[in-house]
């Protein structure tokens, strides 16, 4: 039976490696040098900065709605693949607000989520193995490349603290730091029958350990693919993974001519149930092969 992958971080022991990344100003999120698709998300996150201390500063209501709705415009422009702020205007535009000072006030908190959506960034709370790519912008799909990489796997079949002391027991063992993130394998039945099947702990490096059996664990090498991804935030509920992989789905469906789906998806997610839900971050992917 093929899998369906879940990760999730391993640093849910306090660590010198938990690094938080998040914050509310685009100046402390933004790195000194980016990629342009990053630098464009800071940028509208802070013309929303802009706009809403333009509504502060005006008296007229007319007005105030007039700068919102102009904003949202603009964001909707500059984050046009961002499920999360398009689906939070519409449902705006939905309630056909015709008192303004509602609208005034509906408006202003779709547009400060969506400046928190833009400046979002997932807490890191141990290392990536080396050559993994950054996580997934927050509520965007795009595709991500995972070179080849060793992991720890252990049967999850019965209780789910078990497989993670045993693996924590393994690295131990065996000198080896956790890193993020830890993965669960799901058998690929449909959603509603779907079951963990087993727990891994990825290597910092390919050429740490050795591959073979270790007591209960298995330490094995996944080969390099591609991956069509979804990020989000908060727990990877069923239902909420159920979701993000029909979305993924859809993707797949208006890209049909260039990528088709390669095996059963997985969802890696980057932080403990420690994590606060407002920072905790999870992928969805699916993986994917170019079509010849």
């Amino acid at each position: 039976m093929r899998a369906f992958r879940l990760v999730y971080v391993g640093c849910v022991l306090a660590s010198p490696a938990c690094l938080p990344l998040g914050s509310t100003r685009a100046a402390d999120v933004a790195p000194s040098s980016i990629d342009p698709a990053s630098a464009a998300r800071f940028a509208s996150a802070e013309s929303i900065a802009e706009a809403l201390a333009e509504v502060d500063r005006a008296d007229d209501p007319v007005v105030r709605l007039a700068v919102l709705r102009r904003a949202a415009d603009a964001v909707r422009v500059a984050a046009s693949e961002n499920f999360l702020i398009a689906e939070d205007f519409q449902a705006v535009e939905r309630r056909r607000e015709q008192d303004p000072a509602r609208a005034i006030e509906a408006w202003t908190t779709a547009l400060e989520r969506a400046r928190e959506v833009l400046l979002f960034r997932p807490l890191r709370e141990a290392p990536l193995p080396v050559g993994f790519p950054e996580p997934t912008p927050l509520g965007e799909i795009a595709l991500r490349r995972y070179p080849v990489y060793r992991a720890a796997r252990t049967d999850m079949t019965f209780l789910e603290g078990r497989a993670f002391w045993t693996l924590f027991g393994h690295i131990r063992q065996q000198g080896i730091e956790m890193t993020a993130p830890v993965e669960i394998e799901y058998t690929d039945d449909d959603a509603p029958d779907r079951k963990k099947r087993s727990m891994s702990f990825l290597y910092r490096n390919v050429d740490q350990g050795t591959l073979g059996r270790d007591g209960k664990v298995d330490v094995v090498e996944s080969a390099e693919q591609t991956f069509v991804s979804l990020g989000l935030r908060g727990e990877a509920t069923k239902a909420r993974t159920d979701d993000a992989v029909r979305r993924l789905q859809q993707w797949l469906g208006t890209h049909a001519e260039r990528y088709a789906p390669d095996g059963p998806p997985r969802v890696l997610g980057y932080n403990s149930p420690f994590v606060p839900d407002s920072k905790r971050y999870f992928e969805v992917q699916l993986p994917v092969v170019a079509r010849q």
